[in-house]
């Protein structure tokens, strides 16, 4: 079960991380903080007022050797500082001593407002945390797969030529929170890829995925899609879902088809607006009494 940790704040940081620009809380890794675990939840407390509190869910925690580390690893909005404003982690000496850096080390620890993740819970699994976009994503967006041609050939749009249309794309895809069901895919930390819902067509949901090719053909992509259709149809409810996949993208149809999607028809004309053009594109539907059955005919085969 995630606990949930009561943690004083200041007014500025609290103010910074219900706005969602600031994503990383640093503290000690004393005792205290070594429960922490992924998934729990910290109620942040104003230390100017205890009735303002902020519900935040931890999606990601890191040590380091020391707050050094932490300042070159995330950029200084992410950490609490405001654009423009010098940040030196130095600073965190008005916190903690220099013998209890040394004894306990740093941590970072990535939280999410809950507030924000109303269509989009964080999902777990073995090995990945799937959770809500942050502006901060906009680096490895581009880095792992915006601009690589060998990943966009087979979506709906062109690779992105630079940075700039990534922080223009992502800050289009956050501003539909929090109604939009929307993940990245984080693995040890990175972001490597993203599942959401493309479409709804007569109440059925249409998913729509990407994956760094840097990740391909290790599972990453069939975790992930697994736990999202969990959240659909066993917290949602939906009849049934959708997919689709070019004709020729074997590897992709094949992730498709491992859930128990059932291939319903080859559609030779569908629109790729963003690239103005049409291609033939295999559609697929699954419903949540089959998905139940396969869960269970999966399950059998496990043991």
């Amino acid at each position: 079960m995630n606990r949930i940790h009561d943690w004083d704040l200041n007014p500025e940081p609290l103010l910074a991380f219900r706005s969602g620009i600031k994503t990383i809380e640093m503290r000690l890794f004393d005792e205290k903080r070594q429960a922490l675990r992924l998934g729990d939840f910290i109620r942040f407390k104003s230390t100017v007022d205890p009735k303002d509190t902020l519900l935040v869910q931890v999606q990601g925690l890191k040590r380091f050797p020391s707050f050094k580390e932490i300042y070159e690893a995330y950029a200084p909005e992410e950490i609490g500082y405001r654009n423009g404003e010098h940040s030196d982690y130095h600073d965190m000496s008005r916190y903690y001593s220099e013998e209890q850096i040394q004894t306990y080390g740093a941590y970072a620890i990535q939280v999410i407002p809950v507030e924000a993740q109303a269509g989009s819970p964080i999902l777990f699994t073995e090995r990945l945390v799937l959770r809500p976009y942050m502006m901060g994503d906009a680096k490895m967006m581009y880095a792992n797969w915006c601009h690589h041609p060998n990943v966009s050939k087979w979506l709906s749009w062109n690779p992105h030529e630079s940075p700039e249309v990534t922080v223009q794309f992502l800050a289009h895809e956050i501003r539909q929170y929090p109604s939009a069901h929307k993940w990245g895919i984080t693995y040890q930390g990175e972001l490597i890829g993203s599942i959401d819902e493309v479409r709804v067509q007569d109440g059925v949901p249409e998913l729509g995925y990407v994956l760094s090719e840097r990740f391909w053909g290790q599972g990453f992509m069939s975790e992930a899609f697994h736990a999202v259709l969990l959240y659909y149809f066993e917290t949602l409810k939906v009849p049934a879902m959708s997919m689709s996949a070019l004709s020729d993208n074997v590897r992709s149809r094949r992730v498709i088809e491992k859930q128990g999607f059932h291939f319903v028809k080859m559609n030779p004309h569908y629109p790729f607006p963003l690239k103005n053009e049409a291609h033939e594109v295999a559609e697929y539907r699954l419903s949540r009494e089959e998905f139940l059955a396969f869960q269970i005919s999966a399950s059998i085969g496990n043991k």
